[in-house]
């Protein structure tokens, strides 16, 4: 019976759980989240989760996988990683050695998305857009959280491969009048407008402080008051779906036509037949304004291709902890 220990390191959250191979299965046995900033580095997160897992199964760990949010170089178990909003490097036999594991393989955090939705129910699916599923089609993974992240999920012969993006850090591409200011207020601000600037939790606060600086809305003392706690994208986003806030809503207006048409060019770059899964933090809290119409009207507005992103199915993806479940099954399969 081999311990696994798997990982998700993201710029806000970092999960950790332990599990014993069963029958070809992962049991698991002990689980905690910690907050990434309050982390010297990766491996000091690791060995505080090891120091509070009970004994003798964190002194067993078999093999270790850790999904962190960064480009990944390399052959999972020899990789080296950069963590984009956290600017740790991290390296798969250094931090091996420095916890004490005998084998720990690094892999991109939404190739761990990608590869937890296969141990997910149905249930943890909120359909958006039910299309056409082609079952033989690629698939797409997209989730804004503290960054954008983006994977992408290829099946052929009755096996899938899953491969890393990018894409959050392309050139964002305004849809409208209103996006083209958003896009050079971005650009004013760092000297390049990605997609990640606007479509993530720090976007959706950037998003507030541009219309402000376009005086569509002043800032009341509780949007404000939202904007100083610990989570201020989710503060601003519980404001607009109570409608308490009219800055807050048309934020979350805009940060949602934004993130539509960002998942429908992901789309039609991959003809994801097989489907759209918006992962990640913020998706399952705007679920009820993501279904309102405004994000499918976005992700299918592409002009002579709008029949075709129509036929797309589009799912918010609920759980968290896909991530960290999808390095869970990666370290299940790695050699003994």
């Amino acid at each position: 019976m081999r311990i696994l220990l798997a990982g998700d390191i993201g710029g806000t959250h970092a999960r950790f759980l332990l599990a014993r191979e069963v029958d070809g299965r992962a049991e698991p046995l002990f689980e905690r989240e910690y907050p990434s900033a309050g982390c010297a580095d990766a491996a000091a997160a690791v060995q505080h989760f090891l120091a509070e897992a009970p004994q003798p199964d964190a002194g067993r760990v078999g093999a270790a996988c850790l999904a962190v949010a960064g480009p990944v170089a390399g052959p999972a178990e020899t990789a080296r990683a950069h963590l984009t909003n956290l600017g740790w490097d991290l390296s798969a036999p250094e931090l091996a050695r420095a916890c004490g594991l005998p084998r720990l393989a690094l892999i991109n955090d939404f190739i761990g998305v990608a590869t937890g939705l296969g141990q997910l129910p149905a249930s943890n699916l909120v359909t958006l857009q039910a299309g056409e599923p082609d079952v033989r089609a690629p698939c797409v993974v997209v989730g804004a959280g503290t960054g954008l992240g983006v994977a992408m999920i290829l099946p052929e012969d009755g096996r899938t491969t899953v491969l890393p993006s990018e894409a959050g850090h392309m050139d964002f591409a305004p849809a409208d009048e209103l996006q083209e200011r958003l896009r050079r207020y971005l650009k004013q601000s760092f000297g390049r407008a990605s997609w990640e600037r606007a479509v993530s939790g720090p976007g959706l606060l950037r998003i507030v402080s541009f219309l402000e600086s376009q005086s569509v809305e002043p800032r009341s003392p509780l949007l404000a008051e939202a904007m100083s706690r610990d989570d201020p994208a989710g503060a601003v986003a519980e404001l607009a779906l109570d409608r308490r806030d009219p800055l807050a809503v048309k934020a979350v207006d805009l940060f949602t036509g934004v993130y539509g048409s960002f998942a429908g060019n992901v789309a039609l770059a991959l003809l994801a037949r097989g489907g759209v899964y918006l992962a990640g933090g913020i998706a399952p809290r705007l679920a009820t304004r993501l279904a309102d119409g405004g994000f499918i009207r976005a992700f299918t507005s592409k002009g002579r291709f709008t029949e075709l992103l129509a036929q797309i199915p589009v799912h918010i993806v609920r759980e968290q902890r896909a991530g960290l479940l999808g390095a869970l099954e990666t370290a299940r399969r790695m050699p003994a």
